[in-house]
């Protein structure tokens, strides 16, 4: 099958400031952003612009991560292969939009989290406006060199799970329905949601192939060092430190526990 090196336009609304991308399916196999923006197209906007896209038309077409590459890990496209065009094109695409709206799925038991990769005034005022208490900020030099969102002016990132096959896809819609009221493109009541618990990410905990994880794990859950954490074979794995993890379970890494963070309660002004 040859790779489609062109996001799929699915809808565009009005003209102008502010301009907001909605971004679905960078990892083919996670419809839960295609199915937010079918019903984004049907809702009438009120001031600026509104664009949906399918980012990567044939994983999505064979319900597939990637092809050779994690498309999410290799903006903005520096590569010869067709899948780092396919960035670049995406790429060029979203720089002209004041907001990149990139939504995903896990089938880690994380509920709903919000995820940036720069910290700076622009990025604390878009977090206050969206109505998710849990934020993932990941520092470019420790994960995020060819996330996406690093690559955009202003952009963040949704997880929703246990599941990547849009069974929450109300709940992400409703968030980024209130989140496009907050920003004045609907119609709506604006509210702030300043109150956050910041999950900052140092690194990736490894773990040797074929690891089961123990199941009394949670994310966002505090690891001791020494805790049990599972095992490799017949060996039983203890934590080498203490961190809170994100993505366990059927969500996890090939050859990672989850990535290890460090939690912090903040309001946002």
């Amino acid at each position: 099958m040859n790779i489609t090196l062109h996001p799929k336009q699915i809808f565009k609304k009005g003209s102008g400031h502010e301009s907001v991308v909605i971004l679905s399916c960078v990892h083919g196999d996670e419809i839960i952003g295609l199915r937010v923006c079918l019903e984004l197209k049907k809702i009438h906007l009120l001031n600026g612009s509104l664009v949906g896209f399918l980012a990567h038309p044939s994983a999505y077409a064979l319900k597939k991560r990637e092809f050779k590459y994690d498309l999410n890990r290799n903006f903005p496209g520096k590569g010869k292969d067709k899948e780092h065009y396919l960035a670049r094109n995406i790429h060029h695409k979203l720089q002209p939009f004041d907001l990149v709206i990139d939504i995903h799925g896990t089938d880690s038991r994380i509920d709903s989290l919000a995820i940036v990769t720069k910290w700076n005034t622009h990025t604390k005022r878009l977090l206050a406006e969206f109505p998710v208490e849990k934020v993932m900020y990941v520092p470019a030099h420790v994960y995020a060199k060819g996330a996406l969102i690093s690559h955009v002016p202003l952009g963040i990132s949704i997880e929703y799970g246990p599941n990547k096959l849009g069974h929450q896809y109300r709940t992400a819609l409703a968030h980024v329905e209130q989140l496009l009221v907050n920003r004045g493109l609907f119609r709506g009541t604006k509210r702030l949601f300043p109150e956050k618990t910041i999950y900052t990410v140092i690194g990736k905990y490894d773990v040797p192939e074929p690891f089961r994880q123990n199941p009394k794990l949670r994310d966002f859950q505090r690891v001791e060092r020494g805790e049990y954490i599972g095992k490799h074979g017949s060996e039983k794995l203890h934590a080498t430190r203490t961190f809170y993890p994100i993505f366990l379970g059927k969500g996890r890494y090939k050859g990672a526990l989850a990535l290890m963070t460090k939690r912090r309660q903040v309001i946002l002004t």
